[in-house]
């Protein structure tokens, strides 16, 4: 993640991510059942891939690096996940750019974000109904943004500043839609026909079923949480 400084070291993703969970297996991977509790996972637990296709796979040029630190907004609710689902994760060690490699650019806060030349979401999501996670990453075109109202539940419409700190998001492609395993992929625009990409969500929360493919995804708004980005990185950085 970057912006006006390389920080090879940090990145965004969503913060149910990262919450610790409690799992009972039932007779089958489909039954699992998991409740979040009130903490995070421990970052030595984390292992991230960088430059990856596969995710079975070691390919040439892909990195996988230890966490060595994460931090959620402290202001999310684990038990309704899209109230401020956003969270860093600090690497145990910098990475280097490569052609596979690339930083992403943070938008600056309130960025009104006008003049978006092209948007898209990438990542190795469930494939729809069968709930089985893609061992390559996939993409989608996005079309456009619809009011928050569109893609959030109904029953948490009215929750304070819930709508202003969402997107929603649609596929350009009515066959494709974000699902289960896409959560903290970033939604990236290039802006003023540039060449880097700069993130402006983070997937929080798809279609249910995923087979309902017109509907919006739920991604968080990185337009009102860049303070807080700055601000946590820079109080890593002094630690």
């Amino acid at each position: 993640m970057d912006n006006n400084d390389q920080s090879s070291d940090i990145v965004l993703t969503a913060a149910h991510c990262i919450v610790r969970k409690q799992c009972t297996e039932g007779s089958t991977t489909k039954n699992i059942t998991c409740v979040k509790t009130k903490g995070q996972v421990k970052p030595s637990d984390l292992t991230v891939h960088l430059g990856s296709h596969s995710v079975e796979q070691l390919e040439e040029g892909e990195q996988r690096v230890h966490a060595d630190k994460t931090e959620y907004h402290p202001e999310y609710n684990y038990e309704s996940v899209i109230i401020n689902d956003v969270a860093l994760i600090k690497l145990a060690e910098s990475i280097q750019f490569t052609d596979t490699i690339k930083p992403i650019y943070l938008p600056k806060q309130d960025d009104a974000m006008t003049n978006l030349s092209k948007c898209g979401v990438a990542g190795w999501g469930d494939d729809d109904e069968d709930k089985i996670a893609s061992d390559v990453l996939r993409y989608i075109d996005v079309s456009g943004f619809v009011d928050g109202d569109r893609c959030v539940p109904g029953d948490m419409i009215n929750i304070p500043g819930l709508l202003e700190n969402v997107l929603c998001a649609t596929a350009k492609n009515q066959d494709a839609t974000i699902c289960g395993g896409d959560s903290g992929s970033p939604l990236w625009c290039y802006q003023n026909e540039e060449t880097r990409p700069v993130v402006y969500g983070i997937v929080s929360a798809g279609a249910e079923p995923c087979t309902a493919k017109t509907q919006p995804g739920v991604f968080m708004k990185v337009t009102k949480y860049v303070n807080w980005i700055k601000d946590t990185i820079k109080a890593w950085k002094v630690e």
